[in-house]
């Protein structure tokens, strides 16, 4: 038997952040979209430490990512 588990993270409201400046835990609120319009990753995906490091490569430590960030990183909660 399969069954899902969901998990409702309060997130503070979305905000512009520098891909250098990006954290594990953060999720997306805004498609990321290569310069040829290809989608890359989707709204709501929450960011590992290789998807930052993915983001970065790609489109640069200074690229503006839209961005929530669960209130257990704000509060510096593990």
């Amino acid at each position: 038997m399969a069954f899902t588990v969901t998990t409702v993270v309060r997130s503070s409201r979305p905000k512009v952040c520098k891909a250098a400046s990006l954290l594990e835990g953060m999720v997306l609120s805004q498609d990321i979209r290569s310069a040829q319009g290809v989608m890359m990753l989707s709204t709501g995906t929450a960011l590992t430490e290789r998807t930052v490091q993915r983001i970065v490569e790609i489109l640069g430590e200074s690229a503006l990512v839209h961005v929530t960030q669960p209130e257990s990183l704000a509060l510096g909660v593990a």
